[in-house]
């Protein structure tokens, strides 16, 4: 795996394959970025099921301030540090929280994210309640965006509070962008 953009560009984050990460591929992460770009510099992103830490990692390579990235699984959570180290990525420029989703967003829930990205493991049923949490906490800072990486046959529900801002399915995967509800 390999960072595609920025900074980091071409450096590669060693992740055995064994390890039950699913990593977003190159052509899908390419487009992610190119939909955000104008958002990325200087903004606080919260990558909420971060695997090996990949997106995460490129979300600084482009210009993040900071990235907060949780995992549940302490061997991702190692990989994660380790990577950092290796890049060298001074310690204000990230956080590394190890529990579970639910755990992270009541830890977080005072905090206000430009961008929340939320990919976790597709069939487990977490995307409904992980986006109503984020939501009914107001964790989006005023202009932000709630990205869910999800299965294409298995869309997402726009909880309350929200809007849905933008689609894409790139073949098997689905993207979708939600924003904070315009107040009435």
């Amino acid at each position: 795996m390999r960072i595609i953009g920025g900074e980091y560009r071409g450096r590669k984050v060693a992740w055995p394959n064994d390890s039950g990460v699913r990593p977003t591929p190159d052509r899908i992460r390419e487009n992610i970025f190119n939909i955000l770009r104008e958002r990325i510099p200087g903004a606080r992103v919260l990558d909420l099921f971060a695997g090996s830490g990949l997106l995460g990692l490129e979300f600084l390579s482009r210009g993040a301030a900071c990235v907060t990235f949780s995992d549940k699984s302490s061997d991702r959570v190692r990989g994660i540090r380790k990577a950092l180290a290796d890049f060298k990525t001074p310690p204000e420029k990230f956080r590394v929280i190890h529990g579970d989703c639910f755990y992270v967003l009541r830890l977080l829930r005072e905090e206000k994210f430009d961008i929340i990205y939320i990919d976790p493991p597709y069939r487990e049923g977490l995307y409904d309640p992980v986006l109503k949490e984020v939501f009914s906490n107001g964790m989006l800072a005023e202009g932000g965006l709630a990205v869910a990486e999800h299965s294409a046959e298995c869309p997402v529900t726009v909880p309350t509070g929200a809007a849905a801002a933008d689609e894409r399915v790139y073949g098997t995967v689905g993207l979708t962008f939600f924003e904070r509800e315009a107040e009435k």
